[in-house]
């Protein structure tokens, strides 16, 4: 009998842990809605972005975005990581990736993603834009990423 009782207090509490994980889930995503609803809400088409993106030793690249409408115009300053040496890679380097909407698309990416459950996406408090997305599992290594929104600015 105490042997059944066990079996079912472990699987309750699987069955709990699952719905928290649910829970935490739709929670992280219905925040994600909910910023670009609000995103959405103010009709911003053209506006000045500064992203820093980092991850671990393998990469630090500041892009510079201006969208206005469907254009992109974008510079970036590469700041070698120890991985890369001397040399920065910008081969795989796409501008729309760094717009508010690149940022919410990243959001989406990271919660749905394998690290989700190290998930760490803040938002803007006035537009609802990600102002920053970060991941570290903590028992792997060199993986953390961040993006960072350092500056914006809503043009005429």
């Amino acid at each position: 009998m105490k042997k059944f009782g066990m079996k079912r207090f472990r699987t309750l509490a699987y069955v709990l842990l699952a719905a928290m994980v649910l829970i935490s889930a739709c929670t992280a995503n219905s925040k994600l809605d909910q910023a670009m609803k609000q995103w959405n809400a103010h009709g911003i088409t053209h506006y000045r972005i500064e992203v820093w993106y980092w991850q671990s030793v393998w990469h630090e690249h500041y892009y510079e975005i201006e969208v206005d409408g469907s254009e992109i115009s974008h510079s970036v300053t590469c700041m070698p990581a120890p991985a890369e040496g001397n040399q920065c890679d910008l081969s795989n380097f796409d501008p729309s990736e760094y717009t508010i909407e690149g940022l919410f698309r990243t959001a989406q990416r990271v919660l749905d993603g394998e690290f989700s459950k190290w998930a760490e996406i803040t938002y803007n408090t006035e537009f609802g834009y990600p102002e920053s997305i970060k991941f570290d599992d903590p028992d792997a290594i060199d993986e953390e990423t961040a993006w960072i929104v350092v500056s914006f600015e809503a043009l005429p």
